[in-house]
């Protein structure tokens, strides 16, 4: 990394109500040069996360730069909703859609990304201080934002997935699950989770749901969790079918990366070709 060609990098950060994770991305060789992980405080709140957020970019030796390539925030939330193109009517606020899945609160904003290819489009809520943040922090990069799902998504899309695969990414404390029927989407929800008993009670609820032979059905998963080996354990004493997911082909990583799992931060790098 070299930080005198930061013109050329791309940043991306996921941001989560526990902390961020980012990675730096060289776009003219499509390689990943770093990738740093920061909790919040327990005392951390939607108020005061700007607080957490100033102290991480004042001590860091590049973060508070101003000159990417381009800078793309992924939230990490259960405060997002699918809305099919089939569904959207111009005439309608978008936030009528995503009031049985949340309630704006005072200090949110309701942003949109359509998803190509896909025929829908993600609505999802964003603190607008943070946004104001980052807007000011980066004013000199383009800041796109979107929903951490959206590139988990992105991610799926170049996979071969067929009917009965239910798909998994695992981060701190959010479980999403995506399957797919005739190439389009048929089910995208998250659910928080506190330990793998959790996961294991969600998967099969969703199984059910969506009529799936409990045998036959193939669990693919990425996870960010520490507990990932104990999560697959649970997974395959109910579920014969379970493999791990990989990183995505159109990444490059340096042997400094060998550290990592492959099936670590699928988020991140599939939104390195989001926009």
């Amino acid at each position: 990394m070299d930080i005198n060609l930061l013109s050329q990098y791309q940043l991306i950060i996921t941001i989560a109500d526990t902390g961020i994770i980012f990675l730096v991305n060289d776009t003219k060789e499509s390689k990943c040069l770093a990738i740093e992980k920061y909790k919040f405080p327990a005392l951390a709140t939607p108020e005061n996360i700007t607080i957490s957020l100033q102290n991480i970019w004042d001590s860091h030796p590049f973060l508070n730069a101003g000159y990417w390539d381009s800078v793309v925030l992924l939230f990490s939330n259960l405060k997002f909703a699918y809305v099919p193109d089939t569904f959207s009517d111009e005439s309608l606020n978008p936030e009528v859609f995503t009031r049985f899945n949340f309630r704006l609160a005072s200090n949110e904003e309701l942003l949109s990304h359509k998803i190509n290819g896909l025929a829908t489009t993600c609505y999802f809520a964003v603190n607008q201080e943070v946004i104001n943040w980052f807007s000011t922090f980066y004013s000199k990069s383009i800041t796109n934002v979107t929903h951490s799902s959206c590139a988990f998504l992105n991610g799926l899309q170049n996979l071969e997935s067929q009917s009965d695969h239910l798909h998994f990414y695992i981060s701190e404390n959010i479980i999403a699950l995506v399957n797919f029927k005739e190439n389009q989407l048929n089910y995208l929800n998250c659910f928080s989770f506190k330990t793998p008993d959790d996961i294991l009670y969600t998967c099969t609820l969703v199984i059910d749901e969506l009529n799936l032979d409990r045998k036959e059905a193939k669990l693919q998963l990425w996870s960010d969790s520490n507990e990932t080996e104990l999560i697959l354990q649970k997974l395959r004493a109910y579920y014969p079918e379970v493999v791990i997911g990989k990183r995505p082909s159109h990444l490059k990583f340096g042997f400094q990366f060998d550290e990592l799992q492959e099936h670590q931060h699928f988020d991140l790098y599939n939104a390195t070709n989001l926009f």
